[in-house]
Order: structure tokens, then sequence, then C-alpha cells
């Protein structure tokens, strides 16, 4: 069709309708683009002649139906489920309002093969695809059928794809199923060792009581002695036999303290350890997993009460010791 003002053939117009992520009813989607189209050529063609220069000089009007479109979408299905390939198929047929409908209710699917289907009637344009090899040319008229050759062949695809996937997400599972076996096996051993450290410590712990509870008599049995030592002293008993009578309990007293033995100090309780997944990509849009793992903090030191404990006593005896050593000097 040649344009206004220019003598040679070769340009065309087409009117499209662009949908994203749903499409319209067939036949709404034909309805309004035969109606758009018909206006577009009878306002701007005359005997064959475009008869403008730019394409935003055209006169159109919104077919009647347009606003519906929205009320008539639908989903796409797994149209996305295959990357685009670059290629472009056409589709030479016989085209009319009814045959178009099912042809664009058959061939949506093929968009996961192609980029672009077109329809077309003319055998001009056909022969000139064939002969430029442009694009892939089908035919689906005079009992040629390979329409349903390339449907078929989608299925097929289809079909190798999903038993490829399933295969993947197999192995994927083997996989995380043996580091889930390795891990709770990491975690046993943990908690196995770490138990029998608890038990140790248990045992630590009541052995330290009963030592806490033994010194503390000993202590005060001995402070007791000091005391006892001043009152006599105040009862005026003669200073050398109030120092003799005590240091028989003050040796019985060194002998006790030396077999005394300092708590044993707590097993710390190991940390598991660091635990890392990983697991590949799968197709047909599954995720990636992410590194994962697990850490402890490490635990913090215990206050060590029997240390204090025995420091403070040590104070006090030493104190006592201070005091009656004064106070019998001062009676000399």
């Amino acid at each position: 069709m040649p344009e206004n003002r220019v003598p040679k053939g070769g340009t065309f117009i087409g009117s499209s309708l662009l949908f994203c992520d749903k499409v319209a009813g067939e036949a709404i989607t034909v309805n309004c683009l035969n109606e758009f189209h018909d206006y577009l050529e009878k306002k701007n063609v005359q005997q064959g002649i475009i008869q403008v220069t730019h394409s935003d000089q055209f006169k159109v009007r919104i077919p009647k139906d347009f606003e519906k479109i929205d009320f008539n979408l639908k989903e796409t299905g797994d149209l996305n489920m295959m990357p685009a390939s670059d290629r472009h198929l056409v589709v030479f047929c016989e085209i009319n309002p009814d045959s178009l409908k099912e042809y664009f209710r058959k061939t949506l699917e093929l968009l996961n093969l192609y980029d672009t289907i077109y329809f077309t009637s003319s055998p001009e344009v056909a022969r000139f695809v064939n002969d430029r090899g442009l694009f892939t040319l089908i035919q689906d008229v005079a009992g040629k059928r390979d329409l349903d050759h390339e449907l078929e062949r989608l299925n097929e695809e289809k079909t190798r794809r999903m038993q490829a996937f399933v295969a993947e997400l197999e192995a994927e599972k083997q996989k995380i199923e043996k580091e889930q076996i390795k891990l709770a096996e990491q975690y046993q051993s943990w908690l196995a060792e770490n138990e029998k450290q608890h038990e140790e410590n248990a045992k630590r712990i009541e052995a330290a009581k009963i030592q806490s509870t033994h010194s503390g008599t000993v202590y005060n049995h001995y402070l007791e002695k000091i005391v006892e030592s001043v009152n006599r002293l105040n009862d005026l008993q003669q200073p050398y036999q109030v120092r003799r009578w005590l240091n028989e309990h003050k040796r019985h007293f060194i002998e006790q303290v030396q077999q005394q033995q300092l708590p044993q100090a707590l097993r710390s309780v190991s940390t598991p350890a660091h635990a890392t997944v990983k697991a590949s990509a799968t197709i047909m849009g599954v995720p990636n997993y992410s590194d994962y793992g697990m850490k402890s903090k490490p635990a913090e030191e215990e206050f060590n009460i029997y240390k204090v404990l025995t420091f403070v006593l040590i104070v006090l005896l030493l104190a006592g010791l201070a005091f009656a050593c004064f106070f019998m000097e001062f009676n000399f």
C-alpha cells in the first residue's frame, strides 16, 4: 500500500492490543481489533493509498467494547515457563473473525517457543517469508496441518522440561535429606557430650557444697576457740596457758585447712559446630536456598562463689588472730 505522495508501495498499517500478565477473551479481542482497524482504514486510506505521512496524524476511534476488556481478562497459564527464543512464527491460514478466535486460543501457549506469531491469508506474504527465510512458516490450509505438529512439539517440550524439573527436585531432595541427617548426627553428638558434662558438673557442684559446709564448720570451730581464749584471758587465766591451749586447737585447725580441697572448676559446655547447607537453583522459577546456619554464643564464665567464701573466711581468721595476739601482748 503506497503512501500519499510516495509512488512506490511496501508500506503497511496495522492495529494491535497490548496486554500485560493477563489477556482478554478471544472474542472481545478480535471484535475490538476489527472495529478499530476498519475505522482506521476507512478514515486514512483512499483507493489503496495512505493519506497521512506520519502515524500521529491517523484518525482513530476507540472501539465501543474497549472498556469491557478489563472485565474479560484471564490468566495466561504457564506462558512464562520457557525463556524467550528470539524466534518468530508465521501461520498461513484462512483468516476471518471466527477462525482468528480459534487460532488465538490454540496458539497462546506457542508463545513459549516463539516471541511473535503472525497470521496471514496472503499467498504473497507467505511466499515472501518462505523465500527470505526470515521467520518460520507453517501452513494450516488445504490439508496442511503444520500447526497441529507445532502444538504437539510444544507438548513434548513441556513434558521433557517437566520431567527434567522433577528429576532436579528429586536430586535436590536427596541432597537436603543427606544434609539434614548429617546435621542431626552432629547435634546428637553435641547433646550427648554436653549431657555427660552436665552430669559431671552436677557431681562437682554437690561435692563442692559438702566441702563448703565442712569448711565453714572448721573455720567457725576455730573462731569459737579464739573467742573462748579472749574470755579465758578476761577471767584472769594465765596467758601462757591460754596460748598453749589455743595452739593445740590451731594445729588441728591448720591440719584440717590443709586437707581441704578447692572445688573443681566446672567443665564448659561446648558450642555446636557451625553448619551450612547449600542447594543449587532449580528450573521453572524455583528460588535459590540461602546459606543458613546456626551458631550458639559462647557460654559466659560462671561466678565462683567458693573462692570468694574461702577468701572471706581467711580474712576473718587473720583478723581474729591479730586481735588475740594484740590483746595477749597488751596483758603481758
